[in-house]
């Protein structure tokens, strides 16, 4: 009688019990197989999000005030070669740290068609404009003669 009672709970856990995750992603660990006890120390399953993928790169304190959330990155990945992966700037921290003299940017990509993976070695490129002679790197610019110096005039866009 008390192994049908067992039984019946456990058919009932089984019929009743579901993993939902929040988010839609991989499965990226495993940590408890079917049978296992449960302790409570760790997540049962591991997901992750790759649809956009996040990039997280230390940029130098240098650039700081050319960094702008939105800016378009060019992302290639050790995996893939020579081949492009476009992602934006979607988040600037505003802190930079005191050791490294760098502040952390936050890049997505998209990754549509899912090939790229958390924990793949990505290199970013940002690209600020072309350095004129008077230091200009604004991406809009006109030079004029006067005094035959150049001068340049930054155009910003707003």
């Amino acid at each position: 009688m008390a192994l049908d009672i067992k039984e019946t709970a456990y058919r009932n856990l089984l019929e009743n019990t579901a993993l939902l995750s929040p988010i839609n992603g991989v499965v990226t660990a495993r940590n408890y197989d079917s049978g296992d006890m449960y302790s409570g120390g760790e997540p049962v399953l591991v997901v992750e999000q790759i649809m956009p993928v996040k990039l997280l790169i230390n940029v130098s304190e240098t650039y700081f005030t050319q960094v702008r959330k939105g800016a378009p990155v060019a992302v290639k990945l050790d995996v893939y070669g020579d081949e492009p992966f476009e992602g934006y700037i979607s988040l600037v921290y505003p802190t930079v740290d005191p050791n490294t003299r760098t502040f952390p940017v936050e890049i997505k990509l998209a990754n549509k068609d899912r090939r790229v993976r958390p924990g793949m070695f990505a290199r970013a490129t940002l690209n600020f404009g072309t350095k004129r002679q008077c230091g200009c790197t604004r991406f809009g610019y006109r030079e004029a003669i006067r005094l035959r110096r150049p001068l340049c005039i930054c155009v910003q866009r707003r």
